[in-house]
């Protein structure tokens, strides 16, 4: 193409160039470039989850408030994804809160429409994976409340973990939590389609005695309301066993003294509590 005929093309592509950037300085261009070049939509992560970052247990016992800030943002439903050690907690209960926000209904429920506890908590047992959510749901008349867009104290958490623990080395609870991910800890929020939690605080649970002695199991063994030859028998099929991180949940409670190992001192155990209903 000669010189001559790239003039005219320089000059039509400066004009619409100096038309836009004229344009651009009034209220009506500074619309149609919104327009015709819009700005990528960024992803708006907000709000945390926390745990205390250090619990000092000084008895057999601790527990783990959970918190939500959400940073002013309309949150309708939470997400928790926690793990843990299962050789150094068990888990005793989980104390839901919903007086103090608008995330009252936790899942998965039972038949009262209350979060089915026994089955959360004998899964988290065994696995060392605990799950359960909050949603902005009454439980009672399952009409939907306002979101919830307020920060929580440890003194009106959104849930609180009860811990059984054993053991005298540091050990963590923490939150399963990769960002964006929509299968481990997350949070909904109102106009959002995607995971909008941004970020985690986890637990680190330091035992200021040389030893944490943990309280002991029931000698009810199987747990169907009496010390009889059932638990004898469940007793006497782990006689000997260690128990470690792989050990089931019945081989656990027949360590009745959890002292990791199924032997003579739960049988005294489980003979004093013979015929009782703990």
């Amino acid at each position: 193409m000669e010189r001559k005929d790239i003039l005219p093309f320089i000059a039509v592509i400066s004009g619409v160039l100096i038309f836009f950037v004229l344009a651009a300085s009034l209220p009506v261009g500074r619309e149609l470039f919104r327009r015709l070049f819009p700005k990528p939509e960024s992803k708006a992560y907000v709000g945390q989850l926390s745990m205390p970052a250090q619990i000092n247990a000084a008895g057999s016992s601790i527990e783990v408030p959970i918190t939500l800030n959400t940073n002013g943002s309309n949150v309708v439903g939470v997400d928790i994804s926690i793990n843990f050690s299962i050789a150094r907690l068990q888990l005793t209960d989980i104390v839901t809160n919903g007086s103090s926000h608008t995330l009252k209904s936790f899942l998965p429920a039972d038949s009262n429409g209350n979060l089915n506890k026994s089955s959360v908590m004998q899964s988290a047992n065994q696995t060392g994976s605990l799950r359960f959510s909050a949603v902005n749901v009454d439980p009672v008349t399952k009409e939907l409340l306002a979101p919830y867009s307020g920060s929580q104290t440890i003194t009106q958490p959104l849930a609180t973990l009860v811990f059984n623990v054993s053991g005298a080395a540091s050990t963590n609870v923490t939150f399963d939590f990769t960002l964006g991910n929509l299968n481990d800890t997350n949070l909904a929020v109102v106009g959002t389609a995607t995971d909008s939690l941004e970020n985690v605080q986890n637990a680190t649970i330091v035992f200021a005695n040389a030893t944490v002695t943990p309280a002991p199991y029931s000698a009810d063994i199987n747990q169907d309301g009496t010390v009889n030859v059932f638990d004898l028998g469940v007793l006497a099929a782990n006689y000997n066993k260690t128990i470690d991180s792989s050990s089931t949940d019945i081989e656990r409670r027949a360590d009745i003294n959890q002292d990791t190992v199924v032997n003579v001192f739960d049988l005294g155990i489980l003979a004093s509590q013979y015929g009782t209903s703990p």
